[in-house]
């Protein structure tokens, strides 16, 4: 009787387990709130052009978003910064961006930063939950949304669930 107890229990357990590891990964699927607002930055330039590399990569001199640039105030959200350079990711309508710019055109949103505000210069002491690729960021057209593809998602399915997507 302990033998037949145990070999349903185990089918059980499993079922119930597989069941349950879905719903753990679609958590895992968007940010919080606060981790969305410690990655949002803010464009304090005129017009700015994003490029699909930063300084001292080929993807540097090709600007990605050629006419259709940066506007002083918009919103855009930070996947990944690399030498004073940040890739972020624009949401226009329903359209989506990534590219890089340079630290001095943009801001943190929460402007709790250490050096007064600007995002140039990296190091960030806002206790920002961005969740940074980190490693060798990318840096060519090709490889940058792929690169960022889980943050990218990430962002996407946060504002689709705050309904503002």
């Amino acid at each position: 009787m302990k033998k037949a107890a145990l070999f349903l229990t185990v089918p059980v357990l499993l079922a119930l387990l597989a069941a349950m590891i879905p719903a753990a990964l679609a958590a895992t699927d968007v940010y919080t709130k606060e981790e969305l607002d410690a990655m949002t930055m803010v464009v304090t330039a005129d017009y700015v052009n994003m490029r699909a590399g930063y300084a001292g990569t080929s993807g540097h001199k090709q600007i990605i978003n050629y006419n259709d640039g940066l506007m002083k105030g918009e919103e855009v959200y930070c996947l990944d910064r690399h030498k004073g350079w940040y890739c972020v990711l624009r949401i226009k309508g329903h359209n989506s961006t990534v590219g890089w710019v340079w630290g001095d055109f943009v801001k943190f949103k929460t402007t709790d930063v250490s050096n007064g505000g600007n995002a140039k210069g990296g190091d960030v002491s806002n206790g920002s939950k961005s969740k940074y690729v980190g490693g060798t960021p990318a840096s060519d057209t090709n490889s940058v949304k792929n690169h960022y593809s889980s943050q990218y998602n990430q962002v996407i399915n946060t504002l689709m669930d705050m309904g503002k997507w």
